[in-house]
């Protein structure tokens, strides 16, 4: 005979009752953190990985491509049939594995009531989930690199030609990298996205704060300085101060800041910045994707260590003057993704 606790109920009745009012707990909280999630991902923009344009509007885009030579320039030209680099089946070493995965971060300068301009900045954003690694490798807008499809030009009109899917593949070409997912953000997002977090804090050389106090009349100085998201922004767009090769470590300084300002945030504040940035991102992952990625790649997130990289490398490209396409950096394909792969791959 089953024992029956006082008001009737067997035992094993009622660890049913109990088991299924905790599925139905566990049932709800899943429902209600999926709408949650989906609150905040319903304002980002959504934008197709691949754009087709016409042909009127490509020939248009590759005609205001053209470069002219700067007057006061006296070193040599070349033509761009005298450019030559390996074709992509010299190279089959893909840098791609279970643990890595790639994103792409693309920042726009594009200026009200333009369409899709040149990539302005171009960082893979690499997480290692073996090796808890974070690696933000940038890629210099001036790299002369085939644009499958179309002539060889510097790497940052492959967006404007043809949006995330031609950078994607540019990227695959010449450098072995997959990209796993992209995002597009705009330079005003950026600023916004620093004064979100609180502003960051930025060591400048005399050389920088003086380049920016005679540009905005700012009070800098060499050394440690509370930046805000307009100085910031001047910070990472300057290219009085190391040309692009000093931008781009500017830009990779100050994303690296707003990651460790933002491992500091309270649960409600964090709420506030995702709540305030998510509108100002464009990418071409589903909602789908994104959820996968947030919950597999957040516990790693928080405890990783960042690295950066930039390509090409020193000692790994060429400067040189190409006619119609101005000044540019001829890469070693060899060497860059010798670099990537030795950086990137988990070991």
């Amino acid at each position: 005979m089953k024992r029956s606790h006082a008001g009737g109920l067997s035992w094993s009745q009622i660890g049913l009752i109990a088991l299924c009012s905790f599925l139905a707990l566990v049932l709800l909280v899943m429902i209600f953190a999926t709408a949650y999630a989906n609150h905040f991902l319903n304002q980002i923009n959504y934008i197709p990985l691949n754009t087709t344009l016409s042909s009127e509007a490509i020939a248009s885009i590759e005609a205001n491509l053209t470069e002219t030579i700067p007057p006061d320039y006296t070193g040599e030209v070349v033509n761009p049939t005298d450019v030559t680099l390996p074709t992509e089946n010299q190279y089959t070493t893909i840098i791609q594995h279970r643990d890595l995965v790639n994103f792409l971060l693309v920042g726009q300068d594009r200026r009200p009531g333009e369409g899709r301009q040149r990539s302005d900045t171009m960082i893979v954003v690499t997480i290692n989930k073996r090796d808890r690694t974070i690696t933000l490798t940038s890629f210099m807008r001036d790299l002369y690199v085939d644009i499958p499809g179309h002539k060889y030009n510097k790497m940052n009109a492959a967006y404007q030609l043809g949006g995330f899917g031609m950078l994607c593949e540019t990227l695959l070409t010449s450098f072995g990298v997959t990209i796993d997912g992209c995002m597009e953000v705009d330079f005003d997002g950026f600023s916004a996205i620093v004064d979100l977090v609180g502003g960051v804090d930025i060591e400048l050389s005399a050389a920088e704060a003086k380049d920016l106090n005679n540009t905005y009349g700012w009070g800098l100085k060499q050394g440690m300085n509370h930046l805000d998201g307009g100085q910031a922004l001047g910070y990472a767009r300057t290219r009085n101060v190391g040309n692009d090769f000093g931008r781009t470590e500017r830009q990779r300084k100050v994303i690296i800041s707003i990651f460790e300002k933002s491992k500091n945030l309270s649960f409600l504040e964090m709420q506030t910045l995702i709540n305030n940035v998510l509108p100002m991102i464009s990418t071409t992952m589903t909602q789908r994707e994104l959820t996968n990625y947030l919950t597999e790649l957040f516990p790693i997130i928080s405890g990783a260590t960042m690295q950066t990289l930039r390509i090409p490398a020193s000692g790994a490209y060429t400067d040189v003057m190409i006619s119609g396409i101005g000044a540019s950096l001829v890469p070693d394909l060899d060497k860059n993704r010798q670099l990537l792969l030795e950086t990137l791959m988990p070991k």
